[in-house]
């Protein structure tokens, strides 16, 4: 493990709860200086924060100075597999206090964050990646950070995550010993003990063994976890509620994991527009402007004794393809061309 991210640890020993904070790059400190007696309040040991340049530096400053949070800055970018980051990027952030630095290369296989489009990727697309990649790791190790990999949802595990790792295994070993690998551990409507395929919260541990059979265990952080209110891709399950959304959160936070999977950001704290429904604060869609029941769950929660856990795959199991109707997240794609919120 990066001894920089050990030493982290050692003197926050953070919890798993973390959240996604919100989906606007250029949100003001002051916003999220309103959010951090409740962020404490819910446990939060973690906040991955969307970054546009230099956006943020007030926020982390208030927010490593004012709490024990450890924030987690992902720079948005679509230009993937591009690297953007450079150390005059990094220093007012490092200076802040920051050391996380999630790859910019966010879900990079879908047509609206990348530079490929509609288009489609190329037949030679995990070199470019894991090249792009590299670079920026490098940049941010040398800076004196700590950077995660390219996030990916866990549902993509054989036609992303397996030919990407295979690169990044192979050709950037020592890199990918001093980061953290990021992942998207969304559950679609299934529960914490599933376990069919990586389509759950499960996932991980597909991504978690493919890796440590190659070149050791690494850190794992979900930048984006958890389900959402209205979720029923998988119809041999029920839709998720609000009031389910609030005990699959919990269910997750409570199964055992193994001490280098280091948190659950989960998705999403407050948003706008195409994620108006899966905010946890003042959600209209399905809460009439109330709190999601999560936000105080979580106030009030002392976590009981672990559910028995779930044996994992075994290591030759092939991995199924999701026997799920991904139409409801396949148009999530169409999004990109409406993210102006996002960007202000």
């Amino acid at each position: 493990m990066n001894q920089l991210l050990r030493k982290l640890l050692d003197d926050k020993k953070p919890s798993r709860r973390a959240c996604h904070s919100t989906g606007n790059a250029f949100e003001s400190a002051d916003y999220y200086e309103r959010q951090f007696e409740e962020w404490q309040q819910c446990g939060f040991a973690w906040a991955k924060i969307l970054a546009a340049g230099d956006s943020q530096v007030d926020t982390v400053r208030r927010l490593t100075r004012k709490t024990k949070i450890i924030p987690i800055i992902r720079f948005y970018d679509t230009s993937a597999p591009a690297n953007v980051v450079d150390r005059g990027l990094l220093q007012p952030y490092l200076d802040a206090g920051c050391l996380l630095y999630e790859s910019p290369h966010n879900e990079f296989y879908a047509p609206h964050e990348n530079q490929w489009g509609s288009g489609g990727m190329p037949a030679d697309w995990p070199q470019q990646v894991a090249n792009g990649w590299s670079q920026f790791a490098n940049i941010v190790l040398q800076a004196g950070g700590v950077p995660t990999t390219p996030a990916i949802e866990t549902w993509h595990y054989a036609d992303i995550f397996e030919p990407l790792f295979a690169v990044l295994c192979e050709k950037y070993a020592g890199l990918l010993r001093q980061s953290i690998i990021a992942i998207h551990n969304r559950t679609l409507n299934h529960p914490a003990t599933y376990d069919k395929d990586p389509g759950g919260f499960l996932g991980w541990a597909w991504c978690d063994r493919f890796v440590a059979a190659r070149v050791g265990p690494v850190p794992i952080i979900a930048t984006e976890a958890g389900p959402e209110p209205g979720w029923d891709q998988d119809r041999t399950f029920p839709q998720v509620t609000p009031q389910s959304h609030a005990q699959m959160i919990q269910d997750i936070l409570s199964w055992p994991t193994p001490d280098h999977y280091l948190a659950d950001c989960f998705w999403l704290w407050e948003g706008s527009g195409a994620w108006d429904g899966a905010r946890w604060k003042n959600n209209a869609q399905h809460m009439g402007g109330q709190d999601l029941p999560i936000v105080n769950a979580l106030k009030a929660w002392q976590p009981g004794p672990p559910p028995p856990p779930v044996p994992p795959p075994a290591p030759d199991l092939p991995v199924a393809r999701l026997r799920v109707a991904m139409d409801e997240r396949l148009t999530l794609y169409a999004w990109g061309a409406k993210r102006a919120w996002q960007l202000g």
